[in-house]
């Protein structure tokens, strides 16, 4: 792991490690990339707007259920390590476990947004096998 390392030093040619953007998280196992097994998979805040919050929000959680649901599905496939930050309610509103294990999902971890990313997989032990 590479805690204290900025985006341009993970993009350094020593340290190798693949910096992807405009990805797009519910198709990544029809993406064409470098590598098709990868360590951990990780979306980091997902959310689809504000739009329908004031008018339903019922409806707005729902959609972010099924946002999950298409990222679990598709992140499982390319990893066996799914990694998901949401903050506040939202892992209850938009009924994170259900999600997950809906995918063949079980929970691994579960951490304070306040928790700094590198102390989160920080060492081998962390990972499941």
């Amino acid at each position: 792991a590479y805690p204290d390392a900025s985006v341009d030093e993970l993009q350094q040619q020593s340290l190798n490690v693949p910096v992807l953007y405009g990805v797009d998280a519910t198709q990544l196992h029809e993406q064409k990339f470098p590598c098709k097994n990868w360590d951990l998979i990780l979306f980091h805040h997902p959310h689809l707007g504000l739009a329908s919050l004031d008018k339903d929000e019922g409806h707005h959680a729902n959609r972010h259920f099924r946002l999950l649901c298409h990222y679990f599905h598709s992140a499982s496939q390319v990893s066996k390590l799914v990694h998901i930050c949401l903050c506040g309610t939202q892992p209850e509103t938009w009924r994170l476990q259900e999600a997950a294990k809906m995918q063949g999902l079980e929970l691994v971890k579960s951490l304070s947004t306040a928790t700094p990313f590198s102390q989160i997989w920080n060492n081998d032990s962390d990972l499941v096998e």
